[in-house]
Parts: structure tokens; C-alpha cells; sequence
């Protein structure tokens, strides 16, 4: 072959790849993960603090029965996540974790330093005390919020 050939051929080949590069089907990905950035606890009675530290004070109501107490005592912690178009939504977007040595899942569990039950969201406080909840993401990003809970 000619020395012209393999450079005619070379060329065609780099031109081909323009042509192609160019006037080619365009790559959609599918399934894409959006992911959460922000998370932010926006329970009505929930301050932030000049340290940006955010925390809910409520009156622990000693009145009732034992199960009265712990409904009347109980936060729903209520989040926003942002942005609005990630992935994961609702419950599988949030867990709410708190110190192992101050909660228990069931409250069979329980103990003297148990101040409260953590179920999903739902924060019911067995005693007065200070709990700290961290919302943390479950969707891989490792976005988390933490809120200081205190029951005086």
C-alpha cells in the first residue's frame, strides 16, 4: 500500500469519529440517584440557636397513666429535604438516631437511664432529659441534621 492510502484512511477514520461524535445519538442515562443535600427540621416549635445548633423545649406533663404520659410526651419530628426532586422520599429518605444509652425501640427495653422511645420519627419521651436526634439521610449522601430535644 501507498503511503497516500494509510493517510486517506486515517483520515476517513478521525472523520468518521467527528461525523459520529457529532451527528450521533445523544447518551441519556437512566435511573439516575439524585441525591439529598439539605435536610431541615421544621417542627413548628423547634429554635435555632445563636450557635446554629437547633432544640425543642417542652414541659414534660407528669398527669395520666403511664401510656397517657407517653403520648402526651411525644414529638413527631417533622423534616424538609431538599431538593424536592431527590430519589428517595417520605419515610425511606429520614431515620432519626439518638444515643443508644438514652432510647430504646421497644419500650420493653427499658432501663433506669432509658429517657425516651425512638420509633421511625417519633420521639416519646419516658422521663425528663435532654435527648440529641440526629436526621440522617438514607439514601447514601450522609446528610444529617441534629436537634437537641429537651423535656424539663
Amino acid at each position: 500500500m501507498k503511503k497516500s492510502v494509510i493517510v486517506l484512511i486515517g483520515i476517513i477514520y478521525l472523520a468518521s469519529i467527528f461525523v459520529v461524535g457529532f451527528f450521533g445519538m445523544k447518551v441519556k442515562v437512566y435511573d439516575t440517584m439524585v441525591y439529598i443535600t439539605d435536610i431541615e427540621c421544621t417542627n413548628e416549635d423547634v429554635r435555632k440557636e445563636t450557635n446554629g445548633n437547633k432544640t425543642i423545649k417542652f414541659k414534660y406533663d407528669y398527669e395520666g397513666t403511664e401510656d397517657e404520659r407517653i403520648l402526651k410526651n411525644s414529638k413527631i419530628l417533622t423534616y424538609e429535604i431538599f431538593p424536592k426532586n431527590t430519589t428517595l422520599k417520605g419515610k425511606d429518605a429520614v431515620m432519626a438516631y439518638a444515643d443508644p444509652d438514652k432510647v430504646v425501640s421497644d419500650i420493653a427495653d427499658r432501663n433506669d437511664n432509658t429517657v425516651a422511645v425512638v420509633n421511625d420519627l417519633t420521639i416519646s419521651f419516658l422521663k425528663p432529659g435532654v435527648l440529641i436526634v440526629t436526621l440522617k439521610s438514607m439514601d447514601g449522601s450522609n446528610i444529617s441534621e441534629v436537634v437537641k430535644i429537651i423535656a424539663y
